[in-house]
Formats: structure tokens, sequence, C-alpha cells
């Protein structure tokens, strides 16, 4: 994995880029949610959006 990032950044130089890409395929292998917490999610996003299309009304 580090020896990818490497060749990665010897080719192309951004090294933020990188890091950030590698840092979030971590972070979602390591944070897949429970069903409760993507349940709770799933809520939380449907309230958004009706309150979104509330105010595209007016």
């Amino acid at each position: 994995m580090k020896d990818l990032a490497s060749l990665y950044l010897r080719r192309n130089g951004d090294a933020t880029l990188v890091a950030q890409a590698l840092a979030l395929a971590v972070t979602k292998q390591a944070m897949k949610p429970t069903p409760e917490q993507q349940a709770m999610r799933d809520r939380v996003n449907e309230q958004g959006e009706k309150i979104r299309r509330r105010k595209h009304h007016d």
C-alpha cells in the first residue's frame, strides 16, 4: 500500500491527494456502519431532504 502511494507520488507529486485517498479508503473500511447506524443516517438524510424540499417551495 505504501509502495503504491510513493510510486504514485513520484509520478504525480500530489502528496495530499494520495494521503487523502488512502485515508479515505482505510476509514471507509474501518467505519462500515452497523445496521442501526445506517438506519439512523437514512432517517436523518430523509429529514434533510424534506426540509430542503420545503425551502424550495417557498
